[in-house]
């Protein structure tokens, strides 16, 4: 039965057990699926910003000002779309795309400590009329 699936979903373990004579040992084996791989994004054309460094993450410059981007705005290359505090430094995230896009959505809540490399906005790009 198991000739019938790709090799990859396979890890092969040993494991050896020692126990005192006249014991049974009692073993149970997880036969559960492991974790489905994350979904992919719903289009390929879609385009994460991502920090290169890990800190916290702020939409806003400052609590009394409005955020660099909302959902639905338009965005340009160069373009502050986030900043990302590290060691009392704002670091300015900007969008490096060639063409303009649109804010799909932030993944990521105001005020979060983020790891570099996970997305910060997510934009898509704007249908050509």
């Amino acid at each position: 039965m198991t000739d019938q699936l790709p090799r990859q979903d396979f890890v092969e373990i040993t494991i050896t057990i020692r126990v005192p004579t006249g014991v049974t040992p009692i073993v149970s084996v997880d036969t559960a699926k492991p974790n489905p791989a994350p979904a992919e994004p719903e289009s390929s054309d879609l385009y994460n910003v991502t920090s290169k460094l890990v800190g916290t993450f702020y939409r806003t410059p400052n609590e009394n000002e409005k955020p660099f981007a909302e959902v639905g705005d338009t965005v340009e290359k160069g373009q502050t779309v986030c900043i990302v505090e590290a060691m009392k430094v704002l670091n300015e995230i900007t969008y490096d795309g060639d063409k303009p896009m649109k804010v799909l959505s932030f993944p990521v809540e105001n005020a979060a400590v983020v790891e570099a490399c996970v997305p910060l906005v997510v934009l898509e790009p704007i249908p050509e009329e």
